[in-house]
């Protein structure tokens, strides 16, 4: 009787483990949140940008004959120096074709901000730039970049530039959902993942 006991509670025991999986399993729900930037409760301050009002907003216009309005779509915000393009910024842009081929969905744009004409661009960097209808780029002066970079993306002072390595993923509302090193592999890995959540996402709404 005493080793039928035994025999019972061990079979208890090694079941418990067992149980709890298929329970997990079964009704467990695991949500990956993709982070919300400079929202009404952020505590942060841009001195230099005194139009700043939070929750943030990204918005762009250049001027009169050249704007971009943020439309119904998630927008993915690089900037490439073409002028001296070097190893970075070959990287970049690598980087940018692995994001459009990962993720080929009209539900996004990419907006590559760089220093010269887009028809340059593209031969300056054949054989790793390809053309897509995700993919834009835009040619715009530095002084235009650098205050959309500081208080439209808020950017580090150090990173309004060309040659800045940030990659920002902002949704349709005009929030900031992410920031991404544009030359690491690991972390375009995360922008493709996260934008795919948010674009599923949407779709489930």
């Amino acid at each position: 009787m005493n080793k039928f006991l035994k025999a019972g509670v061990l079979l208890i025991i090694l079941a418990i483990p067992v149980f709890v999986f298929l329970f997990l399993k079964s009704f467990g729900v695991n949500h990956y949140q993709v982070p919300l930037y400079y929202t009404a409760d952020t505590t942060v301050s841009f001195p230099d940008c005194p139009d700043l009002n939070l929750p943030h907003q990204v918005k762009f216009q250049e001027n009169s004959d050249h704007s971009f309005i943020i439309r119904d779509n998630y927008l993915v915000f690089a900037m490439v120096d073409a002028i001296q393009p070097g190893q970075e910024s070959s990287e970049k842009v690598g980087q940018l074709a692995r994001l459009t081929n990962a993720v080929p969905d009209d539900s996004y744009q990419v907006i590559t901000f760089t220093n010269i004409d887009p028809d340059k661009f593209k031969s300056t960097f054949e054989g790793i730039y390809h053309s897509t209808d995700q993919w834009h780029l835009k040619n715009v002066n530095e002084n235009v970049l650098q205050n959309f970079s500081r208080c439209g993306l808020l950017l580090p002072k150090e990173q309004t530039n060309f040659s800045n390595n940030l990659f920002v993923l902002v949704d349709p509302d005009g929030m900031i959902r992410g920031y991404y090193q544009g030359t690491s592999r690991e972390e375009i890995d995360r922008l493709v993942l996260e934008l795919k959540i948010l674009i599923r996402e949407r779709e489930i709404d």
